[in-house]
C-alpha cells in the first residue's frame, strides 16, 4: 500500500476556514468538508485533535465556515500555521450568529453543532446550516490537490 498521506494528495477538495469566536476570534483551516445532510441542511468537517480551536468550536457551540476563492491561497496558509496571531491582516465582519467572516469568501456558513464524533486522530464536527450567503463575485474556488493550492483548470459552465 502506498504512504496513506500521498495517497489522499490524489484528491482534490476546496479549502475552507473554520471559525468561532467567543471574547477573541479563532479560525483554522480544514479541507475535510462535505455535505453531510439536504433535510435538515447539515455539513460535515473534521478537525485534529491537537488543533488548538477544537476547544473553542466545542466550546461556543457553533462555527462559521468560509468558503475560500483562488485568490485567497495566503489566508489559507495563515489560518494553518500553529503559532502567531492568524487574524492579523484579515478583513472580517462578526455574522449575528457570533462566527467571522471572511471577506472575499465565496460562500459562509452559520453552523449549530449537533454532534462532534472522535475518529482516530480527528473529531468530525456534524453543523446544522442555520444562516449562509453566496458572494456575488464569479472567482474560483481555492483547490487543494497533491500537497498545494490549485485554481481549476476545466470551468464546465463555459463548454460547447
Amino acid at each position: 500500500m502506498p504512504d496513506f498521506r500521498q495517497l489522499l494528495s490524489q484528491f482534490a477538495s476546496g479549502i475552507v476556514v473554520l471559525t468561532t469566536a467567543l471574547e477573541v476570534p479563532f479560525g483554522v483551516t480544514c479541507q475535510s468538508f462535505f455535505s453531510q445532510s439536504l433535510n435538515p441542511p447539515c455539513i460535515a468537517t473534521s478537525v485534529s485533535k491537537k488543533s488548538s480551536t477544537l476547544p473553542q468550536f466545542k466550546s461556543a457551540g457553533h462555527f462559521g465556515v468560509n468558503v475560500l476563492a483562488a485568490d485567497q491561497a495566503d489566508l489559507a496558509t495563515q489560518f494553518a500555521r500553529k503559532d502567531g496571531d492568524r487574524w492579523e491582516g484579515v478583513n472580517w465582519e462578526l455574522s449575528p450568529a457570533g462566527n467571522p467572516r471572511i471577506s472575499g469568501a465565496l460562500a459562509w456558513m452559520d453552523c449549530r453543532i449537533m454532534v462532534d464524533v472522535e475518529a482516530g486522530d480527528h473529531v468530525m464536527l456534524i453543523g446544522e446550516v442555520l444562516d449562509a450567503a453566496i458572494a456575488d463575485a464569479q472567482e474560483h474556488p481555492l483547490i487543494f490537490f497533491r500537497g498545494g493550492f490549485h485554481t481549476p483548470l476545466i470551468d464546465s459552465r463555459n463548454r460547447q
